[in-house]
């Protein structure tokens, strides 16, 4: 993210902007590769839906509906976690319907494992694990 709020994606050595995903915005909260690099998940914490763009093509190619304050992609099969304004975790798979994976103190904390296992945390401490 730029200071402005775009998702873009930098040359590590040059640190030159490569590409641009989306419109600028100041509530751009976070952006994640997809394992294999191809697609990229940006989160606008004020709009929806949630948008998933090729990252060779610069354009957007699926879309979950619902502001999110984060999000990642989970592997075994591909699908990507968004944690929803009010908290909720919900898994998505492309052309699928969300299906919420847990209710928790927002924000919580979202990590997934190569084998697709998602682990959900809470403010207060609490620890959900979910099997791939």
């Amino acid at each position: 993210m730029t200071e402005k709020g775009a998702a873009v994606l930098w040359d590590a050595r040059t640190g030159e902007v490569r590409k641009h995903y989306g419109e600028p915005s100041i509530t751009n909260v976070e952006a994640a590769l997809s394992p294999d690099g191809r697609l990229v998940v940006v989160v606008d914490a004020e709009r929806s839906p949630v948008r998933i763009w090729s990252r060779g093509t610069e354009q957007p190619t699926s879309e979950i509906t619902g502001a999110a304050r984060a999000s990642l992609f989970v592997p075994s099969p591909l699908r990507v976690l968004t944690v929803a304004v009010d908290g909720k975790a919900h898994l998505s798979a492309p052309g699928r319907r969300s299906v919420s994976v847990a209710n928790a103190t927002s924000p919580p904390a979202v990590a997934a494992t190569r084998d697709g296992e998602i682990a959900v945390g809470t403010q207060s401490g609490d620890l959900r694990v979910i099997a791939g």
